[in-house]
């Protein structure tokens, strides 16, 4: 399959921190290699678990699943104003 139009998402190696909160994963767009947003773990493992394990799902699908994380909402929703919210996520 074919990654190169999908979103993928990276684990920080780097101790450094650029806030108090850790935010661990680095999301990228399509084709690109530098991270556009990072999130927490949280939110991540969040939007893998709604995405799902077979049939990968894109933001446009999972932001209805949604209900209480306010920060994978806004991660999804920004994957949707950059264009790519009917693109699967790469997991």
């Amino acid at each position: 399959m074919d990654n190169s139009n999908k979103i993928s998402i990276k684990k920080k190696s780097s101790a450094r921190r650029q806030k108090r909160i850790e935010l661990d994963v680095s999301w990228f767009l399509p084709g690109k290699n530098k991270p556009f947003i990072y999130s927490t773990t949280a939110a991540r493992d969040l939007i893998i678990a709604l995405a799902g394990q077979t049939e990968q799902k894109t933001p446009l699908e999972i932001l209805p699943l949604v209900n209480f994380d306010q920060e994978a909402k806004a991660l999804l929703l920004t994957f949707i104003k950059k264009g790519v919210g009917d693109i699967s996520l790469s997991i």
